[in-house]
């Protein structure tokens, strides 16, 4: 075991900077093998994967071109990586583990550090150590989520997140025994990821302390709470599956849930919290939740000028995708007297045949951008300003009058509009990018400001617009990380007050440049970091059909946006 570290070190393991707990590392540096090894030798595929490690992070091995992504180097790491794995026992997760905590030199060039492509390595060690059948494996990765670390150990509480992350991912049988017995120990990020790791357990075992801590002082730990305890009973409480809804689990604990969350979105001041709770309503799928969705609905509409209007949107998507049913926005009323009339006998609406979509009545936004609404007066754009907005296009809908138009200049227009229809006491703010990212105002950190609406500042809006031009490649993970603050403090405050509530991104090709291009990447670290900031994201594609239709929608879809295909 090499000093400083509680994981048993690896003959020759790669010079490298790795964070959870490694300490200092025994190394010694293998020469290049002219040929890779045989899947079924494991102790050259082992060395062939310290060999690349050390060269990856040395700087030698990168997984961008200036065109792209290096599609056979990144085939090849996964083919490293694999022949590791094919261990499938504890050697292995440890072998691998190397590679989902890695950190690569901080004096390393900025430009070589993005084409490294970092968040790619470390996925992918991360999903192979969860798919590896050896039981001691769990037991490890148990003891690296609660190693005591000394200080501020930012590596070592990495570590732990990693760990705990793997451990979600697993699911093995008696994790809920015991990340229950350990959660209230945990430091509130560490506690929130462990609260996350439950949900795929499906144990009705962590119910009653999910309940408890939804009264928890911290907004993370309430967040993660609530998304977890409506992930954990929707395996049972969900009436539109056949048996479900009528178990014993659902019967004792249905009731109990749906009255906690009542008296939840009674006192909960944080609106994200709220949204998740909404949400979580929705996810249990029982009869029980509409109700109480509706007295709260009509509770925030009692709020007057100090209702917040996204939730109330939230609140009227809630019940009409639960009941099937569509009712004018903003009049819980009509709601309330629905279920008087209905309640007693309800049934869930019968699901959409497969190919079939469910037909939404349009009931509108005060203005609409692309076709898609805007009801909420907390807005962030990210718009596609890369090199192909200069393109001409010929569209059939209103936009273009089926003439033919720069695509640039149709978005500005479009998007010109929307400004000027915006009610002074809305906010907004635009994210520009190509393979830069640029932000019209600016706050603290360079996060983008809140900007009220005023006549002055919608003209300083219109005129940076205007003066925007398109050119470069496209760096979309750039741009939603600028947005989303992934990394830093985030959307919130101290107070977890938010700056927007919803972003509106709209490109018309594939990333292209900065950290990730991969597109399931992209989508599962949004998801990711989006899970506890409720952020809503819908999504626009621009031009051409063969451009990304399923990885936009896919970004509309996970946080419960609109997608729309401008055509």
């Amino acid at each position: 075991m090499c000093p400083g570290s509680s994981i048993p070190a690896i003959p020759h393991l790669p010079m490298f900077r790795a964070h959870a707990f490694l300490g200092a590392l025994c190394l010694i540096v293998l020469p290049a093998q002219a040929h890779p090894p045989r899947p079924q030798d494991p102790a050259a595929a082992l060395q062939n994967f310290e060999k690349w490690l050390q060269d990856y992070g040395s700087g030698k091995i990168e997984l961008r071109g200036t065109t792209g992504s290096d599609r056979a180097g990144i085939e090849q790491m996964r083919l490293v990586f694999r022949t590791v794995a094919q261990g499938d026992d504890l050697a292995a997760a440890q072998a691998l583990w190397h590679a989902a905590v890695v950190e690569l030199p901080e004096g390393m060039d900025k430009h070589k550090l993005l084409r490294s492509c970092v968040n790619l390595v470390r996925d992918e060690a991360k999903r192979l150590i969860a798919g590896i059948a050896d039981d001691g494996v769990d037991d490890w990765l148990f003891t690296m989520s609660f190693r005591r670390t000394k200080g501020a150990d930012k590596q070592g509480d990495i570590g732990k997140m990693t760990a705990l992350e793997i451990l979600g991912m697993r699911a093995p049988k008696g994790i809920a025994e015991k990340l229950l017995a350990k959660v209230n120990s945990l430091p509130i990020p560490e506690r929130s990821a462990a609260i996350l790791a439950l949900e795929r357990s499906q144990s009705a075992e962590a119910l009653p302390l999910l309940v408890k801590l939804l009264k928890e002082r911290a907004v993370e730990v309430r967040l993660a709470a609530v998304s977890t305890l409506c992930g954990i009973l929707s395996f049972y409480s969900d009436e539109t599956q056949e048996n479900q809804g009528n178990n014993d689990v659902s019967k004792e604990w249905t009731p109990i849930v749906v009255e906690a969350l009542k008296k939840l979105l009674a006192r909960e001041k944080s609106w994200q919290v709220k949204s998740a709770t909404i949400d979580g309503l929705v996810r249990l799928k029982n009869h029980q939740s509409i109700p109480v969705l509706i007295a709260a609905y009509k509770s925030e509409a009692k709020l007057g000028k100090r209702k917040n209007v996204f939730l109330m949107e939230n609140f009227h998507d809630a019940l009409a995708g639960l009941t099937g049913v569509d009712m004018p926005r903003n009049r819980p009323q009509f709601w309330e007297k629905f279920w008087e009339e209905n309640g007693s006998g309800f049934r869930y609406a019968p699901k959409p045949k497969k190919g079939e979509k469910a037909k939404k009545k349009d009931s509108g936004g005060y203005v609409k951008y692309f076709n898609l609404n805007v009801r909420t007066k907390r807005i962030l754009f990210i718009i596609d300003f890369s090199g192909s907005m200069r393109e001409k296009v010929r569209l059939k809908t209103r936009y273009a009058g089926n003439n033919e138009h720069v695509k640039y200049e149709l978005v500005k227009r479009e998007l010109e509009k929307v400004i000027r229809a915006l009610p002074k006491d809305a906010v907004c703010n635009v994210i520009f990018f190509n393979h830069e990212v640029s932000v019209w105002r600016e706050g603290k950190g360079g996060q983008p400001a809140l900007v009220p609406m005023t006549d002055a500042n919608k003209s300083d809006l219109l005129q940076y617009l205007w003066e925007t031009n398109p050119g470069g490649s496209t760096n979309l993970y750039g741009a939603l990380e600028k947005g989303l603050s992934m990394g830093s403090r985030g959307v919130f405050d101290k107070y977890y007050k938010t700056a927007y509530d919803s972003l509106f991104v709209l490109s018309d090709g594939a990333p292209s440049a900065g950290k990730i291009t991969d597109t399931n990447l992209i989508l599962r670290e949004v998801a990711k970091i989006n899970k506890l900031r409720r952020i809503r994201i819908h999504s626009i594609v621009f031009g051409d059909a063969t451009n990304n239709l399923r990885f936009m929608k896919g970004l509309a879809e996970q946080s419960g946006g609109q997608f729309h295909h401008v055509q």
